[in-house]
């Protein structure tokens, strides 16, 4: 892999880190070279799955968006959350995924999906399933739910495969009002080594952590309108990030590392 360097990188700060020096990180006994290899690594893997989970984030939403609850005033006034729901047959998302649907007479939902997405700026074909069943407990207007995600996608930068569980709430008129989505995915990027990354992605906000090569845990915390964040080693911060046209730029907090853009396929 190959790394392009820059050192007038601009990044919206969303947390005040503190400052680094020495060779050595005092919190987690790494050097230098340790936490920007494993970055490195990791920049390369947030640079694919953040835009990727950002956008079946939505894909999940929008196809939750299409059931559509029982009217309890046409049922006799039994609760809407005892009762299955309905969703079309076909369906299609503006970002050009669409798909089927069917309702078991449990109430769970199954949704078969593919398309091409653009992700990132890079068109991606994308198919998969999501499974949502009602969740135990249901709140008092609106329905509860549990998801089951899977998909694959490939696209010019890479490949990789989602599988996420998670929650999402409903208010009464059918609209997703909150969700909970953990991904567990690995991506591939072209020409380069499988990554594996765990993405957790909330309405505002997603959380990567990745495995580094040289063994640290490297944790990137993301604002999803922004794609911008800050980045921990170990726990200890280390860095802030934007991923810009489908590359991570790392902004070190310690001056004595060079900051650094790094692409996947690069």
């Amino acid at each position: 892999m190959r790394v392009s360097v820059s050192r007038a990188v601009s990044v919206a700060v969303l947390v005040l880190l503190a400052g680094l020096t020495g060779c050595d990180d005092a919190t987690t006994g790494s050097s230098q070279e340790d936490v920007q290899t494993d970055l490195q690594s990791g920049g390369v893997g947030a640079s694919l799955a953040a835009p990727s989970a950002d956008s079946a984030g939505d894909m999940i939403v929008g196809m939750m968006d299409q059931l559509s609850s029982p009217n309890p005033a046409v049922v006799g006034g039994v609760a809407a959350a005892m009762l299955p729901s309905s969703c079309p047959e076909t369906f299609e998302l503006e970002n050009g995924i669409s798909g089927t649907c069917s309702v078991s007479e449990a109430g769970v939902a199954t949704f078969t999906f593919g398309g091409t997405a653009l992700i990132g700026g890079d068109e991606v074909e994308v198919s998969g399933t999501l499974v949502a069943t009602p969740a135990e407990n249901q709140p008092e207007s609106g329905s509860a739910w549990t998801l089951d995600f899977d998909a694959t996608a490939t696209g010019s930068r890479g490949s990789a495969t989602w599988s996420a569980f998670g929650t999402v709430t409903l208010d009464e008129a059918d609209q997703v009002v909150d969700f909970s989505f953990t991904f567990n995915k690995t991506v591939t990027p072209a020409g380069g080594a499988t990554i594996a990354v765990t993405v957790i992605v909330s309405p505002t906000q997603f959380e990567l952590i990745v495995n580094g090569p040289r063994g640290g845990v490297v944790r990137f915390l993301l604002d999803r309108e922004t794609m911008t964040g800050t980045v921990t080693h170990n726990g200890n911060p280390v860095a802030t990030i934007a991923i810009v046209e489908g590359c991570a730029h790392i902004d070190y907090v310690d001056g004595a590392m060079q900051d650094e853009i790094v692409c996947p396929g690069a």
